[in-house]
């Protein structure tokens, strides 16, 4: 595929690049890493659940041959630590939460209901049978699925893979990310900054946004803007162990001298699917691909990187791990008057909240240009704005799309 001479669409951008996307190679991790995961396997009960009749209250386990009496009681049962008796009418044994009931027990009074006069205990009148007793393999039976492969395992499934007995787990991993950033002009956060130069915040942020998301694992790395550097810095990094899944690199490919990303990727093998989207911020976005890896050439702006990754990087990796690629848009009505004007699609950062009968309030926030970081802090949602003028009065409805 020849690279378009003109900008394409950023719905089919979006579509190329989640055409190229494929879903990740099942891997076994321990449980805590899996967390958010995708199942890749049915994991079926260990064992009945519960493995036996469980106590649900503090009391005793008694007969219902005993109600109004007072049995005397031959055992106490705490949690963890079974006793190897049969219960006979006219006994009791005192019991706690989430202890195993002996054999024999038809009912657990709760110690609020009962008054104890040394070994014996007086119950109520009217006993119920079961009344305060989990049965054995009534929530699951052993070898039954406990959580279905596909299925997203959030704290609750976590705790159920748990339970289960599994310490690991089968599941579609998050893509390894290389982060590069492009640019002899960029000093590293930390370092004695050289006049001329300005602090690289593209690397860390794309760093951020992948811990943030939990889309991916990511790696940083810097080039400057020579060729041989950058050609030696992405062999390397795709000879590491374990290679990267995709590369996100910011920088150096518009147009200029210095924008050597586009001929270094051709260098290296690989297919440029798109150079270019009719967008604002980001026209310049670049998508390739070398086998299954996915490369993705973000411009050097901040703000660029930004909607990059939340318009394109991001439904990628989500694709990858057998999740939603996109997430629905909402609809949310300005809090002040509004225009803008261009000829590209628009996404405008802004800060969304919720009103007082709760409705979406949207604010715009408009910097200094597509590096100003500190007008946009409060940011947490983009307006999407189709090519065009847009004069629009305060309250007017507008659609948007979370960060996060």
């Amino acid at each position: 595929m020849t690279t378009p001479r003109q900008p394409i669409e950023p719905a089919e951008a979006l579509s190329l690049v989640l055409e190229n996307a494929r879903l990740s190679a099942p891997e076994s991790l321990p449980l805590l890493e899996a967390v958010s995961l995708i199942l890749a396997e049915e994991i079926p009960a260990e064992h009945d659940l519960p493995p036996f009749d469980r106590a649900t209250m503090d009391g005793y386990g008694v007969r219902l041959a005993d109600a109004g009496r007072s049995p005397r009681v031959v055992a106490v049962v705490p949690a963890g630590r079974p006793v190897e008796l049969v219960l006979e009418d006219g006994d009791a044994v005192e019991i706690m939460t989430g202890a195993p009931c002996p054999q024999g027990v038809e009912a657990v009074v709760k110690v609020e209901s009962t008054t104890r006069d040394g070994d014996r205990v007086r119950l109520p009148s009217t006993l119920e049978r079961g009344r305060h007793i989990v049965a054995r393999g009534s929530e699951h039976r052993a070898g039954a699925p406990l959580l279905s492969k596909g299925a997203r395992l959030t704290p609750l499934a976590i705790a159920a893979a748990a339970t289960a007995g599994r310490a690991t787990v089968r599941v579609i991993p998050r893509p390894r990310v290389a982060v590069i950033s492009t640019g002899a002009e960029l000093t590293r956060p930390g370092e004695v900054r050289v006049p001329g130069r300005i602090r690289d915040s593209n690397r860390p942020m794309m760093a951020a946004l992948l811990l943030e998301s939990g889309l991916g694992e990511p790696s940083d790395h810097s080039v400057t803007d020579d060729r041989k550097i950058i050609d030696e810095t992405l062999r390397g990094i795709l000879a590491g162990e374990p290679p990267p899944h995709v590369l996100v690199l910011s920088g150096g490919v518009s147009v200029g001298r210095f924008d050597l990303v586009p001929e270094a990727l051709l260098a290296l093998g690989a297919e440029v699917v798109f150079h270019g989207v009719r967008q604002r911020p980001g026209k310049p976005l670049l998508f390739a691909r070398l086998g299954e890896r996915l490369i993705f050439g973000l411009p050097g702006n901040p703000l660029s990187v930004l909607a990059g990754f939340h318009g394109y990087v991001a439904p990628a990796l989500r694709r990858m791990m057998g999740l939603p690629a996109t997430r629905p848009p909402f609809s949310a009505h300005l809090d002040g008057p509004f225009q803008t004007t261009s000829e590209r699609h628009q996404r405008v950062l802004a800060e969304v909240t919720s009103g007082a009968d709760g409705e979406l309030i949207a604010r715009p926030l408009i910097g200094k240009g597509s590096g100003d970081l500190s007008a946009v802090q409060g940011a947490n949602a983009y307006l999407m704005f189709n090519p065009g003028h847009h004069r629009l009065r305060a309250g007017a409805e507008v659609r948007g799309e979370w960060l996060k």
